[in-house]
């Protein structure tokens, strides 16, 4: 028997469950599942699903899981510790929630973490060092939240980032110098914050920017040559 979004291995086992943009009825509720029934789940997609309440702490008992991507839905309150226990995790969408309250310290844990959203959330506190640690992601999406302090000067330690946006909350300070070491960024999209002081000379650096934006923020100082350096630029934010 097959069952529409729900994928299993021969021996039966469930791998993936995907219900994207389903109705589930009534006030569906993470914590109805029993997570102990997918111990091989790899893939959990329930986007655009309604889902509600918060999820569960059973979730860190999937070993295995590499994929979770919740978008979309109207899930709350903190993100339970146990989720850091996924150390397989590559992918993590939670956009468009309402989660709030501090990210976990734990966070470090998830070393092979690709992918992170958690953007259109209410996550407050500083964005702490341990996330800096996280040497392989790519994607980053904190944007419209509510972060607040200095950047960690370790961003550098993010060498693989193609797209880092940290809009529309409440980040103050200069830039780190060690910005400029993320070589392989396309995207980098600052607006809507508190930062101030002049950039970096070395912007030269992200050659790769397809995409910059630091409008409305507090920056001062002339614009840099280095700016004009970027030769692949598509669209440069410098407004308020």
């Amino acid at each position: 028997m097959a069952w529409h979004g729900i994928a299993c291995i021969e021996a039966g086992s469930v791998i993936e469950i995907n219900l994207n943009d389903h109705y589930l009825g009534g006030r569906p509720d993470m914590g109805s599942l029993d997570f102990s029934s997918f111990p091989n789940l790899v893939g959990l997609y329930i986007e655009s699903c309604g889902l509600e309440v918060s999820i569960p702490e059973q979730i860190g008992l999937l070993s295995n899981l590499t994929y979770i991507s919740l978008w979309a839905n109207r899930l709350i309150g903190k993100l339970h510790v146990s989720l850091t226990n996924l150390t397989h995790l590559k992918h993590l969408d939670l956009y468009s929630n309402n989660f709030s309250g501090k990210l976990p310290a734990s966070f470090t844990n998830l070393i092979r973490l690709e992918y992170l959203s958690l953007s259109s959330n209410k996550f407050s506190g500083i964005l702490r060092i341990s996330l800096t640690n996280l040497i392989h992601l790519k994607h980053l999406d904190l944007n419209s939240n509510n972060f607040s302090g200095m950047l960690p000067f370790p961003f550098t330690n993010l060498t693989h980032l193609e797209y880092l946006s940290l809009s529309s909350n409440n980040f103050n300070g200069m830039l780190p110098l060690g910005l400029t070491n993320l070589t392989c960024l396309n995207n980098l999209n600052l607006s809507d914050n508190n930062f101030r002081g002049k950039l970096p000379l070395s912007f030269t650096n992200l050659i790769r920017l397809e995409y910059l934006d630091l409008s409305r923020n507090n920056f001062s100082g002339e614009i840099l040559d280095s700016l004009t350096n970027l030769i692949h630029l598509e669209h440069l934010g410098l407004s308020s």
